[in-house]
C-alpha cells in the first residue's frame, strides 16, 4: 500500500517541476505528457514495436474524449455508470452529456490494436500568446510560448504468450490534454490561455462491445465564462458477439487483481476563523450518501466550491487519476518608460493525484477493502494583498496532501480533511479542503 504513496508523491514532483519550466522525457512519459517528437531524420522503424500477439490477443479499440463546459456545483453529478448505459455509440454519449453543458469530441481513435502492449498517440504542439510588455521605447510586445497537448492510449495486459486465451483484464493508461481559455486576466493583457490535462492509469474489463466512461473535471481552472471543464473518455475494446447477445465478462475463477469503481471529489470550503476546528470528517462521512447531500452539507460551513471530481475503474492494487491545468500567473511587474507596466507571467500547475493501493477485505463476508488512497493537490488561492496593486494580489500556492489508510466498505463515503489557516482567503477566513471519496464493486 506504500506504492500509491510513492506514485502520488512522484507525480506531484513532476508536476512542480513542470511548473518551474522543466519537466524530462521520463517525467513526460509517467505524468502524462504526449513523448517527445521523433528527430528529423529519424527512421520511424528505429522505434521499438509491439511484439506479434498470439491469436485471440488483437482487438478493435475505439476511445473518444469529450470536453464537456458545465457549472462548477455539478462536477460531482457526472456519473460515470449512468453516462456508460447511455453510451450505446459515441453520439448517444455526447447528447446525455450536453444535458450538463456544451460538448465537443476532442479526440477520436479507432484501430486494431495488440492487447498485450500497445500505444496510439497524437501529439501538437500549440503556440499562444501568454502577456505582452512595453519595451524601453514604448513598444508594445507580445509574449509567446508553445506547449504540447494531445491524446494518449497505452495498453498492457502482461507478458502472455502463447496459445492462452485473451486476457480479461488490461492495464490502460489514457492522456488527454486540450488549450483552451481562462477568466480573462487584465494584469496579463490578453486572453489567460490555460491547458488542461486528464491522465487515468487503470485497469479495466475486457468486455467485448461494452462501452466503459471516464470523467475527469476540473472547477478549479475554469474557462472564461467560469465555467468547470470535465474530459469524459468512452472506450470500447472489441465488437459485441454476434447474434443480438449481450456481452458479458468471463465469471470463471481467475488470479486477476480486483477493478473497482472509484469516485473522489475535492472540495475547497471557505470557513469562519471561529469554526476552523470544529469540521468532524466522521459526521460529514455520514451525511455522504451522496455527493449533492454531501455538497449541501458543507456549504453549512461555508462557502463551498467543487475543485476536481474523478470517476471511473480501477485496478484495486494500484490505480492512477491525475487532473491539472497549467495557469498564467502574474509573478512580478516593474514601471517602464512612459508609464506603463512591465509584467512577469509564468506558468504553474494546480491540480489533483489520486492514488489507490490496497486488498480485498481479509474479514469473511464483508464486502470492502483494506486500502490507501491519496489525494496530493497543489492549487493558488487569492490572498490579501499587502501592496496597493489591484492586479497582482499575493497568491499563496498550496501543496496539500489527504490520505486514507485502512478498511472501506464498498459503497459507503470516507471523507478526509485538510484546514490551512496560515494563509486565509482574500476575506481572511481558514479554506479547508476536503474529499469524498467512495469505492464500489464493479459488476460484469
Amino acid at each position: 500500500m506504500k506504492r500509491a504513496a510513492r506514485i502520488g508523491a512522484w507525480c506531484l514532483a513532476a508536476m512542480l517541476a513542470a511548473a518551474a519550466g522543466y519537466t524530462s522525457e521520463a517525467e513526460k512519459q509517467t505524468a502524462g505528457q504526449p513523448p517527445a517528437k521523433q528527430a528529423p531524420g529519424e527512421a520511424a522503424s528505429a522505434r521499438p514495436l509491439p511484439a506479434e500477439p498470439a491469436a485471440g490477443k488483437t482487438a478493435r479499440l475505439r476511445a473518444t474524449v469529450f470536453e464537456v463546459h458545465l457549472a462548477p456545483d455539478r462536477i460531482a453529478d457526472l456519473d460515470a455508470q449512468a453516462l456508460a448505459a447511455k453510451s450505446g455509440t459515441p453520439a448517444d454519449l455526447q447528447a446525455a452529456l450536453e444535458a450538463f453543458g456544451p460538448t465537443k469530441v476532442l479526440y477520436q481513435a479507432d484501430q486494431a490494436v495488440n492487447l498485450l502492449h500497445d500505444q496510439v498517440t497524437l501529439r501538437k504542439d500549440e503556440s499562444f500568446v501568454t502577456g505582452s510588455r512595453m519595451t524601453e521605447s514604448g513598444q508594445r510586445q507580445d509574449i509567446t510560448q508553445t506547449l504540447p497537448v494531445g491524446f494518449r492510449v497505452v495498453l498492457s495486459a502482461g507478458d502472455e504468450t502463447g496459445p492462452a486465451p485473451a486476457p480479461r483484464q488490461i492495464g490502460m493508461n489514457i492522456e488527454a490534454a486540450a488549450l483552451g481559455k481562462g477568466p480573462r486576466q487584465p494584469a496579463l493583457g490578453a486572453d489567460a490561455m490555460v491547458v488542461r490535462t486528464a491522465s487515468h492509469a487503470n485497469r479495466m474489463p475486457v468486455v467485448p462491445g461494452r462501452p466503459i466512461v471516464m470523467v475527469a473535471a476540473d472547477a478549479a481552472s475554469p474557462d472564461e465564462q467560469g465555467q468547470a471543464v470535465a474530459y469524459v473518455v468512452r472506450t470500447v475494446i472489441g465488437d459485441a458477439p454476434s447474434g443480438g447477445a449481450k456481452p458479458a465478462a468471463d465469471a470463471g475463477p481467475t488470479a486477476d487483481p480486483p477493478i473497482v469503481r472509484f469516485q473522489g471529489t475535492v472540495y475547497e470550503v471557505h470557513v469562519p476563523a471561529a469554526q476552523a476546528g470544529q469540521i468532524d470528517p466522521g459526521a460529514l462521512a455520514a451525511k455522504a450518501a451522496s455527493a449533492a447531500e454531501f455538497q449541501k452539507s458543507l456549504a453549512q460551513l461555508g462557502r463551498t466550491q467543487p475543485l476536481w471530481a474523478v470517476d471511473q475503474p480501477v485496478g484495486l492494487d494500484s490505480g492512477t487519476i491525475r487532473v491539472s491545468a497549467r495557469v498564467p500567473m502574474v509573478t512580478g511587474e516593474r514601471p517602464v518608460k512612459g508609464g506603463a507596466m512591465a509584467r512577469t507571467v509564468q506558468y504553474i500547475d494546480q491540480g489533483v493525484i489520486f492514488a489507490i493501493s490496497g486488498t480485498p477485505a481479509k474479514e469473511p463476508g464483508r464486502k470492502g477493502a483494506d486500502v490507501r488512497v491519496t489525494a496530493e493537490a497543489g492549487l493558488a488561492v487569492k490572498s490579501p494583498s499587502e501592496t496597493a496593486a489591484p492586479l497582482n494580489p499575493r497568491t499563496a500556492f498550496r501543496n496539500l496532501n489527504m490520505a486514507h489508510n485502512g478498511p472501506v466498505e464498498f459503497g459507503r463515503p470516507f471523507v478526509m480533511l485538510w484546514l490551512d489557516a496560515s494563509a486565509p482567503d482574500a476575506d481572511g477566513q481558514p479554506v479547508a479542503f476536503i474529499c469524498r471519496g467512495v469505492l464500489s464493486e464493479v459488476r460484469p
